[in-house]
């Protein structure tokens, strides 16, 4: 079968398997930005994992050998694990709603479909064994004649789990796909605290204490605080980030394995399509998608992006196209306007320029985007992927031991913006600021035309010079600095506000001018 090529992420399983041994009970957190392929390996694993009937097992142990995946060939792995577990994976992606009822009700559905995966698998193929009260269980659970009050959904999964452990006589394995959706949802429809307490029972009291688990696997974007989580109770909880060594390329493509991707897409795009050459070079992924750094200071590819970009054979902004949080936008602009310390970090990132910030450990998502402050919203947006931590001692967060125990209050880390695409987004927040200035201050168009007219002329000096005054005169160097590598984004802004009709929307085209050649990075 002529697979579309991949990056084999499948080593990464070892980081959770040397920690799932009998009675240790590991519960490891993996954070990354969104789109970073956080949900491919947990498929991966779970799909490496899980039992099943001969059929499934013996197509599952064909698949990962088709693909010629780095696991399959670990001997000491497969022997141990391969189809050997009991495998509960729980996506919370759409667990959402506008009312805690609506969130409760997600909740079991994609406990439903959890165990439908499982029953798919044949892990309930002696269900007959089962006592009477226990099938009942499974059987409405599983059957569409299941409302969402049938059952307590606090002890659904405890439920579950000892279902399990009755039939299999094992405990089970639990994996969990963007934990902290439901929470960011519920802070958004101002339910936050009562959506905390739910999950602190509906999982964080299953992962606690609990012999019929063997251990979990949970992923994310946001990092909640040690003390207001719905999983602080739990213990033996380890949380890892970019700055761990541990899972450290688990996510996410290295150069090598970005410059293998585009080899083999090139040679299967000339095999398929041989009228329709893939011209994207390397320098091409290099200059829009190399940003992030891992714990040993090696930049990383945005894999979605990347993915994108070859399928489509062109770069654009695939992370920034694929969601955004229009009310963080806002409060963003608002905190460039009125925060000096906001503002001089945006300018200096803008630029180019490495920004020492502070992470706010007490994290959460009790605050609406719109109230918070500036530490905050920096915590906010560094996991959320718009920057990196960059090498500088001290870099890594943890030694392995407890990574949990080391994000102090206020821990102090050097940041950057991760790649151009990203920066992207940067310059378009600072330009809508910019032309909101530019629209306050004006006296008129007179002196946006000229500008405009000097550019399109070709003159680089007369237009540096006139828009530097310009910069000048309106005060906008207040706002954004005077940089001249940020000129890029005045003559932007500039254009947008000289050109907007009345009905607020800009009518110009692209334009190629001299301001290209300054640069933005």
């Amino acid at each position: 079968m002529d697979y579309e090529p991949i990056v084999d992420k499948t080593l990464a399983m070892l980081e959770f398997l040397q920690d799932l041994q009998p009675k240790s009970t590991p519960v490891h957190i993996l954070l990354r930005p969104r789109r970073s392929g956080k949900s491919m390996l947990l498929h991966f694993t779970s799909q490496f994992l899980q039992r099943g009937d001969p059929g499934d097992v013996q197509d599952r142990r064909k698949y990962f050998a088709d693909l010629n995946l780095a696991i399959a060939k670990d001997e000491n792995a497969v022997e141990k694990h391969f189809s050997n577990h009991i495998v509960l994976l729980l996506d919370l992606t759409n667990v959402v709603g506008t009312t805690m009822a609506d969130l409760q009700y997600a909740f079991v559905l994609a406990v439903r479909n959890a165990v439908a995966s499982m029953q798919s698998s044949a892990c309930f193929s002696n269900a007959h064994e089962l006592d009477e009260p226990d099938a009942d269980f499974l059987r409405n659970l599983l059957t569409s004649l299941y409302t969402s009050y049938a059952f307590n959904a606090e002890t659904i999964l405890s439920n579950i789990s000892r279902i399990v452990r009755k039939l299999s006589h094992r405990p089970l394995v639990f994996m969990v796909d963007e934990y902290d959706s439901p929470i960011a949802c519920a802070a958004e429809h101002g339910f936050h605290e009562e959506a905390v307490n739910f999950f602190r029972q509906a999982i964080g009291a299953f992962l606690k204490d609990n012999d019929d688990l063997e251990g979990a696997l949970i992923i994310g974007i946001m990092r909640f605080g040690d003390n207001n989580g719905y999983l602080s109770e739990v213990g033996n909880v380890k949380v890892f980030t970019l700055r761990d060594k541990r899972y450290t390329n688990a996510c996410m493509f290295t150069a090598d394995e970005t410059r293998e991707l585009l080899d083999r897409y090139r040679r299967r795009n000339d095999r398929m399509y041989p009228e329709q050459p893939l011209l994207i070079t390397f320098e091409d992924l290099n200059h829009w998608y190399k940003g992030y750094y891992d714990a040993n200071g090696a930049r990383l590819y945005n894999p979605w992006s990347v993915m994108n970009a070859l399928r489509e054979k062109m770069p654009r902004s695939f992370w920034l196209m694929s969601g955004s949080d229009k009310g963080a936008e806002d409060r963003i602009l608002e905190l460039i306007d009125k925060d000096d310390s906001f503002k001089a970090a945006f300018e200096a990132l803008v630029a180019g320029e490495p920004w020492e910030i502070e992470l706010d450990g007490g994290f959460t998502f009790a605050l609406m985007p719109q109230l918070m402050n500036r530490l905050q919203m920096l915590t906010f947006i560094y996991y959320a992927g718009y920057l990196t931590p960059v090498p500088s001692p001290p870099f890594c967060e943890s030694t392995n031991s407890n990574p949990s125990a080391t994000l102090t209050a206020h821990n102090v880390v050097t940041v950057a913006i991760p790649s151009y695409e990203i920066w992207v987004q940067y310059s378009l927040w600072l330009e809508a600021g910019l032309v909101s200035r530019m629209q306050r201050n004006s006296t008129g168009q007179s002196q946006s035309v000229a500008i405009l007219k000097k550019s399109l002329l070709g003159s680089m000096t007369a237009f540096v010079d006139l828009l530097s005054q310009f910069i000048a005169d309106k005060k906008l160097a207040n706002y954004l600095g005077n940089n001249r590598r940020l000129f890029p984004l005045y003559f932007s802004a500039l254009f947008t506000a000289a050109t907007r009709n009345k009905k607020g929307r800009a009518w110009h085209q692209r334009v190629h001018s001299p301001v290209s050649s300054l640069g933005a990075r």
